[in-house]
């Protein structure tokens, strides 16, 4: 996969992609490599370029990325990063069952905090595993914390209720993979406790979108 990295603020009036002069300027189409634009294969070195509490003047206004004092409510002029991801070839998709192993086997006196990554495999990581305010484009998807002894992982999930309450993640962890395939999103957020009739499609329709993708499917670069 090659990477590029955008700064946008809260509402998205203002984005910006980082270029190969190290200037940012406002992408024709952030979902592809534009010429000029700075990507990467190397993940490390894109993360060591994600830093916090930086003032920059673009096209004469001033921005600033994660300001060390937090965000305003509507200030469009503070900016954080966004990570862009595009593939050569049509990734597998993520297994429903691998996520039901992930989270029975997993050890429910810790906090826990599952993640979809690039490779389409769910991961349970801890706190300290997570990089604070930077993006980190081996995640498709962040979910919510899950909080040590609250018994969302282990065998204290209760059988009754563990294949709706394992679709339910499974399907905002689809939903979340479709919108990395067709806008090349990195690192989204997710609220564990969202109810996916409210705001995720069917999970047979995602499937069906993911089809339509996979049939259309042309290299990213």
């Amino acid at each position: 996969m090659k990477y590029t990295i955008n700064i946008e603020s809260a509402y998205r009036s203002n984005i910006f992609r980082l270029n190969q002069n190290n200037l940012w300027k406002r992408s024709p189409d952030i979902t592809k490599i534009n010429n000029g634009e700075y990507c990467t294969t190397n993940r490390i070195d894109l993360v060591s370029l994600l830093k916090k509490n930086i003032q920059l003047s673009i096209d004469g206004n001033e921005f600033e990325i994660h300001p060390e004092m937090g965000t305003e409510l509507g200030n469009e002029n503070q900016l954080h990063y966004e990570i862009y991801g595009f593939r050569q070839t049509y990734p597998a998709p993520p297994d429903e069952n691998q996520l039901m192993d992930l989270l029975l086997n997993g050890n429910d006196d810790i906090r826990n905090i599952l993640i979809l990554k690039t490779d389409g495999i769910f991961y349970l990581l801890q706190q300290h595993q997570i990089l604070d305010y930077a993006a980190n484009p081996e995640y498709v998807v962040q979910y919510e914390g899950f909080q040590p002894n609250n018994g969302y992982v282990g065998n204290s999930i209760n059988d009754n209720h563990i294949r709706n309450y394992v679709q339910n993640l499974f399907r905002i962890g689809v939903f979340h993979w479709v919108n990395h395939l067709k806008f090349k999103i990195l690192h989204d957020q997710a609220d564990i406790q969202i109810h996916p009739h409210d705001q995720v499609p069917e999970i047979l329709t995602l499937f069906d979108e993911l089809h339509q993708i996979q049939t259309s499917w042309k290299p990213d670069y």
